[in-house]
């Protein structure tokens, strides 16, 4: 088997993804829903139903990273990481806002993302 030439992801890295994914999950919901209550126009079914296919985008990205993770740490990897200890998003509920999401999302490693602390445009 061929040696991989990168370093794999950290387990922490991982951790951290997993963090953000689920939120920007939870938000892309919210978005929908609110979207898909308003007006009822051709434009506003479109973008409610490009909001649903960025969840589905989303969801798609954390099974492929479950699957690097479990591959790359499998004595720490566990599915709560990327779904929740409840095996889903953030609960619709949730008390996390976005300030204290930011605050807990640090960088390990790498170069520091230009647009981190930014809000989001929307």
């Amino acid at each position: 088997m061929k040696k991989p030439t990168k370093p794999a992801l950290s387990f922490e890295r991982h951790e951290q993804f997993s963090e953000f994914l689920r939120f920007a999950q939870s938000t892309l919901r919210k978005m929908q829903d609110e979207v898909a209550r308003s007006h009822n126009s051709k434009r506003q079914r479109s973008a409610a139903r490009a909001l649903f296919q960025a969840h589905q985008k989303i969801d798609d990205a954390r099974s492929e990273l479950e699957e690097v993770m479990f591959l790359d740490h499998p004595g720490q990897a566990s599915i709560q990481i990327y779904y929740g200890p409840e095996g889903n998003t953030f609960a619709s509920d949730s008390s996390l806002n976005a300030e204290e999401f930011k605050s807990r999302l640090r960088i390990v490693g790498g170069n520091p993302d230009p647009n981190r602390g930014k809000d989001p445009p929307f």
